[in-house]
């Protein structure tokens, strides 16, 4: 086919090497009217979508500019120009957003080229400053690229929140690649919940609390689990333990002073030999928030042995606590 030696003002090229001027026998027309010249040889090798395509006689849907066949795609020419420059031997291409990381994966799938060709170019989506940053985009990302390791730690960053909301699941659903994310999802929150209650039954109330309050009112038990739940949302609280077991472990009959930092808690809810020190105990008994006498003569009298090993049991309950997803894709896996 010949080609016009002046391209029309009116028609947009993307740049070189998909200018006007460069060299193609066939023009990808973006979604959005952004026209790229390329060479059919390279497509053809890139995908087979592309080679059988090819193989169709092309008609002569061309603007005054060229008499080189158009093909309009349904790809942007953000995502359209960045699959391109992956195929040809250009510099290194920069993805902006978790939008741009979709759409090429998206191409990559429409094209039948296989995803992990992307993986140089987006694994910086995946570090754990934009996992902390962006789960649920960090979580659908790696979901999609079948990249374990990293749903299940975006995984963690979801505890708190809302599986039913239409924007969180539509999102997940339209961009994870199948249902399959949502549903680990799922599975992770029931399972936290069904360990949620076995977690408070095993609990050492009996390490700092008298006989007559080491069982839990109703309502006790309600403010327990609604404490726990939201202490146990943190995404490493098995890292976190000096900051965890205050909130576990003070009886509910006790309402600690807000002012009291972690330390202090620590002190007067799990005694050291400094805690159960004169000051330490005026300290419990000056306040009308405190404990019961008898309960405070049981985390008096406790032997630090008897502290430790409940401390390693609370720890190793924090450590048993369902934090992940079980990962259930069969397929893409890195």
């Amino acid at each position: 086919m010949s080609q016009s030696s002046e391209p029309s003002s009116q028609v947009q090229y993307g740049p070189a090497p998909f200018h006007a001027e460069g060299k193609g026998d066939v023009i990808l027309r973006s979604s959005n009217g952004v026209n790229y010249k390329v060479l059919r040889a390279i497509l053809a090798l890139a995908s087979p979508v592309f080679d059988d395509m090819f193989e169709i006689p092309q008609g002569s849907n061309t603007p005054d500019s060229t008499e080189v066949p158009i093909i309009d795609v349904s790809e942007s020419s953000q995502v359209l120009h960045s699959m391109l420059k992956l195929f040809y031997p250009t510099p290194i291409i920069t993805i902006t957003g978790y939008p741009d990381a979709f759409g090429l994966i998206q191409a990559f799938d429409k094209y039948l080229i296989d995803v992990k060709g992307l993986y140089p170019f987006l694994k910086d989506f995946l570090s754990e400053q934009k996992i902390q940053s962006f789960p649920l985009q960090s979580y659908a990302l790696a979901w999609r690229l079948g990249w374990q390791e990293k749903a299940e730690l975006a995984s963690r960053y979801l505890h708190e929140r809302n599986l039913a909301e239409p924007d969180f699941h539509n999102y997940l659903l339209s961009n994870a690649g199948d249902i399959g994310a949502l549903t680990a999802l799922w599975d992770l929150r029931m399972r936290r919940e069904h360990a949620l209650g076995r977690f408070l039954q095993d609990l050492p109330l009996d390490t700092y609390r008298c006989s007559n309050h080491t069982g839990l009112t109703p309502q006790e038990y309600s403010d327990m689990q609604q404490n726990v739940r939201k202490t146990l949302a943190s995404p490493f609280p098995e890292r976190e333990l000096a900051e965890v077991l205050p909130s576990l472990a003070i009886p509910m009959t006790w309402k600690v002073p807000r002012e009291i930092d972690t330390t202090r808690k620590l002190q007067l809810v799990l005694p050291t030999s400094s805690a159960r020190s004169p000051s330490a105990r005026n300290f419990a008994a000056t306040t009308a928030l405190g404990p019961c006498s008898e309960c405070q003569s049981a985390m008096n009298y406790a032997t630090s042995a008897v502290m430790d090993q409940r401390l390693r049991s609370v720890a190793a309950a924090v450590e048993m606590f369902p934090k992940t997803i079980n990962w259930i894709q069969k397929s893409s896996a890195k």
